[in-house]
């Protein structure tokens, strides 16, 4: 949704220079254009830092602990698994 709000801003922008617009309207878009990608911008989430550090002693610990728990599996697939938790 805030991705094509930000991209009809950017065609609405660029059709109103094509028309040769006030620069009052054109400033006006502008604003607009800017908040509209402030707005999506700020709705991507940035990527979250593992929880553990590869190869240490904590990680191999909790991987333990879920593979008891859960059933055998192998590191990398349990490593998969932990970024989407």
């Amino acid at each position: 949704m805030l991705k094509e709000k930000f991209q009809n801003r950017v065609n609405r922008l660029q059709k109103l220079i094509g028309l040769d617009a006030a620069p009052i309207i054109l400033e006006n878009e502008v604003r607009m254009l800017n908040q509209a990608y402030e707005q999506y911008v700020g709705s991507i989430k940035e990527p979250t830092k593992p929880k553990y550090k590869v190869g240490s002693d904590e990680e191999h610990e909790a991987w333990i602990d879920d593979c008891i728990t859960y059933s055998d599996c192998p590191i990398e697939e349990w490593r998969e698994w932990l970024k989407t938790q």
